[in-house]
């Protein structure tokens, strides 16, 4: 560097013999550059991780396993060591996580789906996360450290491949029912058990970074909304360090001023509801002059449609009051949505990879039914769901066929437990309905109302069975669709259409009752053969009966999801209409009731 410079003055010397000043300048130039350049490099140097060599790496796993391990099983973290010692000898002892003194991408991201799969706290995860990122946090430059916290990842990632091959992480409500099928690994068929030969194969097959990214992201869930969920529980975590919740007080409306509405604009602000996101020109000519104390505490309009879009991310009735019950949701802590956010990501393990290019998706916790077309909405509609005590299961199934003017075969609880009692009480109640007696499943013959002992009939001796005939006080209404399951579960048209109206529509026997069920019949049809508007009017005006198969089975799902995030790129949160959520509030032991 001094060299260089002794040229260059050399040089402009000889070429500006006139000038002093000049020389001068430029020899102070390049000497600060020259000793800037010095600090540059000398900082970089102090800023660099120091390197791990491979080798003492590999030296450093091969003592802890295979002449250390009794060290390494009294810190009392380590759940399979014979699993973790067969993987290390399988992959030349190499470190499969670590990337010298930090985290390797492929560390990173088992670290990610450790701690969301962790999060709901529902039961004892045995991913030793605290003691790992106490680790990582205080992270020994020697091989030692490093070495002992890559066996330690791997242990972690063996506790997590078995809770994944053993549907561990499937919500208990829907594992009893067995109606649904996890989408990552599964365990060898002819295994008992968890098998971990498949879970040291699993690594030393794909011991690389490339290989090893694959199979996590195999792991999880790769669906759009999983990953939606993803960021909001990072979000709900980030938000838990800085949440206050609103004291108690009484309901404030547009226009009206209390020292409250600071605290709702800041926990407004914190969720992200407040201020509303503008369009780009909105943005251009807003007001951005700074509220005045007296402004700060008045519920102006800017946060009454703020409050509106929190109640509405809350499925409330967006009324923009700041009430008891908006008050109730504003105070719900952070953990607990964190909790909740976790435990319906695990829901979508229960689907398949792929929903299917058109499918149907009703959300019972939502009321609601979309017929989704490549991303698309195509249709959606209100539904009503099964009661508390007559819960609509969550379901996976296709629907090929279609049934218009539809009989009812009632099922035989209903029959027993709702027909029967009012049959009882007036037989006419069963002819006013257009409800007949039948013989049985197996023979439909009808049997003539005043034939039967009403009087002493009872749920345990009455040996017939229901049916409604298709009309205008027909329970299915005018079109059923029907899918394949043995719980008489189904899509259908209702009698009272009026209860569409009501907030909360927890309201049937178990089935879906649809708001828009000739649309939705025509949207299904839409491509059949001799099946336009005409003929379905048509058919539905004879008042017959007519099953009618679909051009191409549509998948359907009833899911049961409290959190997701919309097509807004807001987080959704609703009521846990069927209690399946189980969360509970490590701060005060019990659920927050919504």
């Amino acid at each position: 560097m001094i060299v260089a410079i002794l040229v260059t003055m050399t040089h402009y010397s000889t070429q500006q013999p006139h000038n002093k000043q000049r020389p001068t300048l430029l020899i102070l130039t390049l000497i600060a550059a020259c000793f800037g350049g010095f600090y540059l490099a000398y900082n970089a140097n102090t800023q660099l991780t120091p390197v791990l060599p491979p080798l003492a790496a590999n030296n450093s796993l091969q003592r802890w396993l295979l002449d250390e391990s009794e060290q390494l099983l009294e810190s009392g973290e380590l759940h399979h060591m014979g699993t973790v010692s067969r993987i290390y000898a399988r992959t030349n002892y190499q470190m499969l996580w670590m990337d010298g003194f930090s985290l390797a991408p492929t560390g990173e991201l088992l670290l990610q789906q450790l701690r969301e799969t962790s999060a709901d706290q529902l039961i004892d995860y045995q991913y030793h996360l605290s003691y790992i990122q106490q680790r990582l946090h205080n992270m020994q430059l020697t091989p030692r450290a490093a070495t002992a916290l890559d066996i330690q990842l791997t242990d972690a990632f063996i506790s997590y491949a078995e809770d994944v091959m053993s549907n561990q992480l499937l919500p208990d409500t829907l594992r009893k029912q067995q109606l649904l099928k996890p989408v990552a690994y599964q365990p060898n068929q002819h295994s008992r058990g968890i098998d971990h030969d498949n879970i040291i194969r699993l690594v030393s097959e794909n011991q690389s970074q490339r290989q090893l990214n694959k199979v996590l992201h195999g792991m999880a869930p790769n669906h759009n909304d999983y990953k939606q969920l993803r960021l909001a529980l990072v979000q709900y975590q980030e938000l838990a360090k800085h949440w206050v919740p609103i004291n108690e007080g009484p309901t404030l409306k547009l226009g009206q001023r209390h020292p409250q509405v600071v605290e709702l604009r800041e926990l407004l602000s914190l969720y992200g509801d407040y201020p509303l996101q503008k369009s780009t020109l909105l943005e251009w000519f807003a007001d951005d002059t700074p509220l005045t104390e007296e402004q700060t505490q008045t519920l102006d309009e800017p946060l009454v449609d703020s409050l509106k879009q929190f109640q509405q991310r809350h499925g409330m009735l967006a009324n923009g009051k700041l009430d008891r019950q908006t008050r109730t949701r504003l105070n719900v802590p952070p953990l607990q949505r964190i909790r909740q956010i976790a435990l319906n990501m695990k829901r979508w393990r229960e689907l398949p990879a792929d929903l299917g290019d058109r499918f149907l998706w009703v959300n019972m916790t939502d009321y609601s039914l979309q017929l989704m077309n490549h991303g698309v909405t195509e249709l959606e509609m209100k539904v009503i769901i099964g009661k508390t005590y007559r819960k609509t299961p969550a379901l996976k199934e296709s629907i090929s066929t279609l049934v218009l003017n539809p009989s009812w075969n009632v099922p035989r609880r209903i029959g027993l437990y709702d027909i029967l009692p009012q049959a009882r009480k007036d037989p006419s109640y069963l002819t006013t309905r257009n409800i007949r007696v039948l013989e049985s499943w197996s023979n439909p013959v009808e049997v003539p109302v005043e034939t039967i002992d009403w009087k002493n009939a009872t749920a345990r001796n009455f040996k017939y069975r229901f049916q409604q005939a298709p009309g205008d006080n027909n329970a299915l209404g005018s079109v059923k669709f029907v899918i394949p399951n043995d719980m008489s579960i189904y899509l259908h048209d209702t009698s009272h259409p009026e209860l569409f109206a009501r907030h909360k529509r927890a309201l049937s026997s178990g089935c879906v009752r649809v708001e828009k069920p000739m649309k939705l019949a025509r949207a299904l049809l839409k491509g059949k053969k001799n099946w336009g508007s005409a003929r379905i009017d048509s058919q539905m005006e004879s008042g017959a009966t007519q099953y009618v198969k679909l051009p191409k089975p549509v998948p359907t799902y009833l899911a049961y999801l409290t959190a997701w995030v919309d097509k807004e790129q807001l987080i959704q949160f609703r009521d846990d209409v069927y209690q399946r959520d189980q969360i509970v509030n490590n701060t005060e032991g019990a659920t927050v009731e919504l």
